[in-house]
């Protein structure tokens, strides 16, 4: 009894393939295999062995009166591997013929995944590492991966390699994407991510606070500091006193004509509208008042001796006293005159520290506080009173 294929195709797999060949998961069925008797009267069965270990019944087609049919089974394989089927007919009076196939499943290879990670986000000034990964297709095997960046956005992966990559420091806020190319040496994979480039204001510094007498000419010297190494920056000070503010340099001079205390504040923006200021506060005193710099406290018992030298044209002298070193103070005698400046504060409590200063008034107009002296009032000793 001759078992033979229909034509040349021995199988067809469930994917509609006309060959031997497929992959795991895949069903695998006969084309139908075809079988011829004499005996056309003879019944039949049949048997396919898949050559993995699993033999199972076929199904046999044969028309009445007839010795010739077919047979038909299907069957699905879980591994890679070559199998040679074997499909058996046997007729009702005990008699077989056979015949043979191979079944070759291969794994295919889907490719790896690849992640660019992200999206990331720092400040202009900074570097950052990007952090890609990739996994490759559970079927294909442990293929080693390879990963490629584009960092240019110009669809090349030739600007770095390795899974993780650190960008240089960023000059100036932008955004912009990178790409990464994940290769298990027959296929890729890519992925890309975005990289977002903070502005960061300026940060100004409009130097120390001054002093200077009315109708003196003020300068200034300001700095400031950006991250942004190409941002470009306008300049504008604010003198505090109703002028006009002045722009385009760190280092003005401005004339105070009237005493008072001035708050001057530094504006520097750069060319994305960050902005960064800084004060100062400019103290101008009136012409003909002076301010008093050499005051010094002398301790005896339950009294302070305090001197000073004298101010030219100076009406009098205002005496404030705390018992907290920078105030606030309050006035313990005002009007004293003098030639040679001192000042005598009894009643005082024996080591408690008492802080002074002293203002010069001339016309009515009362100076600036001038430098603080403390003095600590002490008992004599019983050494001191022999």
């Amino acid at each position: 009894m001759p078992i033979h294929r229909d034509g040349e195709q021995c199988c067809t797999n469930s994917r509609g393939r006309s060959d031997s060949s497929g992959a795991p998961g895949d069903t695998i069925a006969l084309a139908p295999a075809t079988f011829t008797d004499a005996g056309v009267e003879d019944t039949h069965t049949a048997t396919i062995n898949w050559g993995d270990g699993t033999v199972e019944p076929g199904t046999v087609t044969q028309g009445t009166g007839s010795g010739s049919g077919s047979v038909a089974g299907s069957h699905a394989y879980a591994a890679d591997g070559n199998y040679t089927v074997t499909v058996m007919v046997i007729d009702d009076d005990g008699l077989f013929g056979s015949d043979s196939f191979q079944v070759n499943l291969t794994t295919a290879n889907v490719g790896p995944t690849a992640n660019a990670g992200g999206p990331y986000t720092i400040n202009e000034g900074q570097g950052v590492t990007l952090d890609g990964s990739g996994s490759n297709d559970p079927d294909s095997g442990p293929s080693p991966l390879s990963y490629a960046w584009d960092l240019d956005s110009d669809g090349q992966y030739d600007d770095a390699t390795g899974i993780t990559v650190t960008l240089p420091i960023q000059p100036d806020n932008t955004s912009f994407t990178v790409g990464l190319q994940v290769s298990d040496g027959l296929l890729t994979a890519t992925a890309t991510a975005t990289v977002t480039v903070n502005n960061v204001a300026p940060a100004a510094d409009a130097g120390a606070d001054q002093m200077f007498n009315e109708g003196d000419t003020a300068s200034f010297s300001g700095s400031f500091s950006d991250p942004g190494s190409v941002d470009t920056h306008t300049i504008e000070w604010n003198f505090g006193d109703g002028s006009a503010p002045v722009s385009g340099t760190l280092t003005p001079s401005h004339t105070y004509p009237t005493a008072g205390v001035y708050t001057v504040t530094l504006i520097v923006t750069d060319k994305d509208g960050g902005v960064g200021s800084d004060t100062l506060t400019v103290t101008v005193q009136a012409g003909a008042v002076q301010t008093i710099f050499n005051l010094s406290a002398r301790p005896k018992p339950n009294e302070v001796f305090l001197t000073w030298a004298p101010v030219a044209g100076a009406d009098s002298y205002n005496i404030y006293r705390s018992i907290t070193p920078g105030g606030p103070y309050a006035l313990i005698a005002g009007g004293h005159v003098c030639d040679y400046c001192a000042y005598y504060n009894p009643g005082l409590t024996n080591g408690v520290t008492y802080y002074y200063v002293v203002t010069s008034v001339s016309g009515g107009s009362e100076s600036l506080s001038s430098n603080e002296a403390g003095a600590t009032p002490q008992a004599r000793s019983s050494r001191s009173r022999r």
